[in-house]
């Protein structure tokens, strides 16, 4: 598949940033998938996840259902209704929080099971599932939209921490040279080889991206448990003392 010039996905996204103005309650919006990463297709469908403070009205969800279908159409691209528009356009505050504690992947005794993505539509619909999108719209290559760009980048943050602890349980808690098993876990499935939307939804091209955010994450993280530890000791005597 030949992807299309940037350029040409900028007055769709352009459309869905404004629909910020329009939808009250409304924190912030990305654009994720194709379009972000810059290899959609002619008529690739936009991927958007809209972030309210709370449960936005049925009426707003069917004003954003309505005016993202019509940005498609305006702009000749193909619509992906695997998972209703209606589930997947958008999240609360409250709902982002739980999918940043991995509940997409958090069984009814607590245990968090990361497994391969079933096509059962039920499933496909199901806030567990929507939970693991909206982890996967803030830690792949994605665009945002307008908004509180603090919330946003609170988030995104948050969603690294998220995804570090989600490659970890997938191979296992490996040495800093190991950066690149993370990455490749988070890509494909180590037991069984299943990758793309039939694991977590990131792509080979993803790599170097995954990788920069395990290994500034896991860095950061490093060099904070230093300054605590050097903050902690106690300053040694000296010969007068």
């Amino acid at each position: 598949m030949t992807s299309v010039p940037v350029l040409s996905t900028l007055p769709a996204l352009a459309g869905a940033g404004a629909l910020l103005k329009t939808l009250p309650g409304v924190r912030f919006a990305v654009a994720y998938g194709s379009h972000a990463r810059g290899r959609a297709s002619a008529r690739s469908d936009l991927d958007l996840l809209y972030v309210f403070d709370e449960q936005p009205a049925p009426d707003t969800i069917r004003y954003l259902v309505a005016r993202v279908l019509r940005l498609h159409a305006a702009h000749g691209l193909t619509l992906d209704s695997e998972v209703a528009y209606a589930i997947k356009l958008w999240t609360t505050r409250g709902e982002l929080h739980d999918a940043l504690s991995l509940a997409g992947f958090t069984t009814a005794g607590g245990e968090i099971v990361i497994s391969t993505v079933p096509t059962d539509p039920a499933y496909l619909n199901s806030p567990r599932f929507k939970a693991r999108l909206i982890l996967n719209a803030l830690t792949s290559p994605h665009v945002f939209l307008g908004g509180d760009g603090h919330a946003h980048q609170r988030a995104a943050r948050a969603a690294i921490g998220a995804l570090t602890r989600l490659a970890v349980l997938t191979v296992g808690r490996p040495s800093a040279h190991e950066l690149h098993e993370l990455a490749a876990g988070l890509i494909s499935d180590p037991v069984t080889g299943a990758s793309g939307q039939d694991w977590l939804g990131y792509q080979d091209h993803d790599g170097p991206h995954l990788y920069a955010l395990l290994a500034a994450h896991l860095h950061g993280r490093h060099r904070r448990a230093q300054t605590l530890h050097r903050g902690s000791r106690k300053p040694a005597l000296s010969d007068s003392d």
